[in-house]
């Protein structure tokens, strides 16, 4: 699903490898009522959590039958790290019910394993390709949290679709799984069971190296969370700008060319998500352009002029850095863009929020996000 916690004002903050999530605050999530099997904090953070239940069997006479069950929240946390191709695998097993006679001796294991998804030719690994930890139900008492950083190197082989810039990037994937599992007994290994295998992918790349302006925060990131970027509308320093992006998604008629029955992209739930656009100045150009010839159109030449002396932008929305932009939308579209002037000072403003979204949240060139203004 989507990351959840970005700025609404310049001096919150954004969400980064800052922002780890704790098996406490994983399980409050699924007890919350989360039901995927990943559930993604932010693009540098993501957990799995359930509860593992031991039946516990007595076996005679040729039959078993069930004597005790012991039942523990399990959690198991993936944080990337700062500036780095790293991240931290945290296991918790904690709040143990016992009911009947289970030993405290029983074993209980937690395992990942860090992997390639098997693009031809890739030299990805990580430094733990399978890693777990294995105690007694006292042992987990006793110590009930277990972490390790994982390392990642090596790169996918260069993708002969993508751009020259992209390639650049050395984009390369990574799978990661985890599972717990446990012993019913009699004995010290029999009636074994696990949990469901649970995947998520992530990706690394050496973009941040190359252009720090560019991409930020982590050199790894859980690219299935999709970036989300919020404003808001009764802030002061941006409020034209967020206004504008409240009406394209709410209010379509509002604005310009206002083209009831089409639909501006980037809403979240409604419409497909935004996707970056860095490295293609032309297009860029284009959109820009676009946008103006519209304010023009519809404004006047002299639209930049405001009656109390102030100077206006043209601000749009799709914005110009993607590849929704003014001036990828043709007449026989569904999909379409919104213009406004807006003062000046506002619109530089959301667009240095922006520009700051997209390099803490590590997204790239056609990596996708939302934008949400709220009232």
């Amino acid at each position: 699903m989507d990351s959840s916690k970005y700025a609404t004002a310049a001096v919150s903050p954004f969400a980064t490898p800052g922002d780890p999530i704790s098996p406490q605050e994983c399980v409050d999530r699924y007890l919350g009522g989360f039901s995927g099997p990943v559930l993604y904090k932010n693009r540098f953070a993501a957990c799995h959590s359930e509860f593992l239940v031991v039946d516990y069997y007595s076996c005679s006479g040729g039959g078993c039958k069930p004597v005790g069950r012991a039942a523990a929240k399990w959690a198991a946390t993936w944080n990337m790290s700062w500036n780095a191709r790293e991240f931290t695998v945290t296991g918790r097993l904690w709040d143990w019910t016992i009911v009947g006679n289970v030993p405290l001796t029983v074993n209980l294991g937690v395992e990942f394993a860090c992997g390639t998804p098997g693009v031809p030719g890739t030299t990805a690994k990580c430094n733990y390709p399978e890693y777990g930890w294995s105690k007694s139900i006292q042992g987990w008492r006793t110590s009930d949290t277990v972490t390790t950083l994982v390392k990642t190197s090596g790169e996918d082989p260069a993708n002969p679709h993508d751009p020259t810039e992209v390639n650049g990037e050395k984009r390369t994937f990574y799978a990661l799984q985890t599972y717990a599992y446990t012993y019913g007994g009699p004995g010290p290994y029999e009636r074994y069971s696990q949990t469901t295998i649970v995947t998520t992918p992530f990706r690394c790349d050496i973009a941040r190296s190359q252009v720090p302006q560019y991409a930020k925060s982590s050199d790894c990131v859980f690219h299935a969370a999709t970036g989300w970027f919020t404003l808001n509308v009764n802030d002061p320093a941006i409020h034209e700008s967020a206004q504008l992006i409240y009406d394209a998604h709410n209010n379509i008629g509002a604005t310009y060319p206002g083209n009831t029955g089409k639909y501006i992209p980037g809403k979240i739930g409604v419409t497909e998500p935004l996707s970056r656009l860095y490295y293609d100045k032309r297009l860029r150009d284009l959109n820009n352009t676009t946008a103006y010839n519209a304010c023009v159109a519809h404004w006047g030449p002299n639209f930049k002029d405001r009656p109390d002396g102030g100077k206006n932008d043209c601000d749009e929305f799709p914005f110009a850095t993607t590849y929704e932009g003014a001036g990828t939308v043709t007449d026989g579209m569904l999909r379409t863009y919104a213009v406004r002037p807006v003062l000046n000072t506002q619109n530089q403003a959301a667009g240095s929020r922006l520009s700051l979204f997209l390099s803490e949240d590590h997204l790239l060139d056609g990596d996708n996000f939302y934008v949400t203004a709220n009232l």
